[in-house]
């Protein structure tokens, strides 16, 4: 794809954590590719407090029905923390343009009305 499009930008919400952790090395050097020299990766990850809001979630309200189709999959819930992000795409090689903390609104209403938020963070990086 990089030899069709040259170096892309990209977006990635919430899917670090879904990607096996013996799969991650080769997902990261697959985005490291598509980036290439110039390209931008701006991504939303859950953080490691967001395994914490999930469980407390289903104790109180008990499994939200989307939650319960992805565990289905079989993909669990997680996170990769900013640190673990960095190792995987090589730490020496990017330079962070932004980062905070944030979370990932989700459709799942609590019965207090409001939308479930969970504990994510953001990050925007390129090449050095």
């Amino acid at each position: 794809m990089h030899a069709t499009l040259g170096d892309a930008s990209m977006y990635m919400r919430a899917v670090l954590h879904q990607i096996r952790p013996e799969h991650r090395p080769a997902f990261a050097a697959s985005l490291r590719t598509l980036m290439g020299d110039n390209g931008v990766l701006a991504f939303v990850e859950l953080s490691p407090g967001a395994e914490e809001y999930l469980q407390e979630l289903m104790v109180k309200h008990g499994p939200p029905p989307a939650l319960t189709r992805v565990l289905d999959t079989g993909v669990r819930p997680g996170s990769v923390g900013r640190e673990e992000a960095l190792a995987l795409l090589g730490t020496d090689e990017f330079v962070v343009l932004a980062e905070s903390d944030t979370t990932v609104h989700t459709t799942y209403a609590l019965p207090t009305g409001q939308h479930a938020e969970v504990p994510a963070y953001f990050m925007a990086l390129r090449r050095r």
